[in-house]
């Protein structure tokens, strides 16, 4: 019975005793895994300076651990997947019907929905970028060691580290560290540079904004989003818009397809409906 549970990609040897489910998702990212290292060869055409990498082949087809199924954390969704491009469609989705809020008379921003956030951008593609670091999702592989990154900049500086020594031209004048190019140098002194500890605890944070919002959750007991019918109040605005539908015994949003009853108290979910359902 084990042996149904095996994964037979090449060099892989997953295995899981418990559940042929595990299999299905495993099986699943191993495809997404392949089609990313097919993106990461045609990257590397365009790139004829680059050399190939240069670690072990052997590792291509190693790919994480996945305990779980793939979790929509937006709000009023929580939808699960167990393949790892569904999953990523389906959060690009909510990205492309996220509601627009007034900031000041000239700008709007769009609002992330995923829970425990309260971020907002200027605009949808600044979002979907932004939705990546809650999905985790990564967008090239290396077609030699079966590395993933999260854009095409990143896929090239794991090239570049692979350079021979007289070719790393650009010293670190902290710790001597050789690099390939200025702007790995760059990346890399950041690292020589303080971080932003927090005052009340130990906490340190990568730039003055992350330590206001790390204060403002951990520390403060101020809640400046009001309730206008109780006296509830929050840190954040989309906890504040999840409370004022406990306010609505009626959906705030109903097809307007005749024979359609579907009903949804937000204008996200009532945009993905039409989408799914009726083009």
């Amino acid at each position: 019975v084990a042996e149904e549970f095996t994964c037979l990609w090449q060099d892989c040897g997953f295995c899981s005793p418990d559940s042929s489910s595990d299999l299905v998702r495993h099986v699943y990212f191993h495809c997404y895994h392949t089609k990313l290292k097919q993106w990461g060869l045609r990257a590397l055409q365009g790139q004829a300076e680059l050399s190939h990498c240069q670690l072990d082949f052997q590792s291509r087809n190693i790919i994480p651990e996945i305990q779980e199924n793939f979790l929509c954390l937006w709000e009023y969704c929580e939808r699960s997947f167990d393949n790892p491009e569904w999953f990523y469609r389906h959060v690009e989705d909510h990205s492309f019907c996220s509601e627009y809020k007034a900031a000041g008379k000239e700008n709007h921003v769009v609002l992330c929905g995923w829970k425990d956030c309260d971020c907002s951008f200027k605009g949808r593609c600044k979002l979907r970028e932004h939705l990546r670091s809650h999905t985790q999702e990564k967008v090239v592989a290396c077609p030699t060691c079966g590395g993933m990154f999260a854009n095409n900049t990143k896929f090239f500086d794991h090239i570049r580290r692979q350079t021979t020594l007289d070719q790393q031209r650009f010293q670190c004048s902290h710790c001597s560290k050789r690099f390939a190019t200025e702007r790995l140098l760059r990346d890399h002194m950041r690292n020589h540079v303080n971080h932003y500890k927090c005052p009340l605890c130990d906490m340190t944070c990568p730039l003055p904004s992350s330590l206001r919002n790390h204060i403002r959750f951990r520390h403060s007991e101020e809640r400046p989003f009001k309730c206008d019918y109780c006296d509830y109040s929050c840190k954040n605005l989309i906890d504040l818009r999840k409370h004022l539908d406990t306010h609505s015994k009626e959906p705030a949003y109903r097809c307007e397809f005749e024979a359609c009853s579907f009903s949804a108290r937000s204008l996200c979910s009532i945009k993905l409906h039409y989408r799914k359902v009726h083009q």
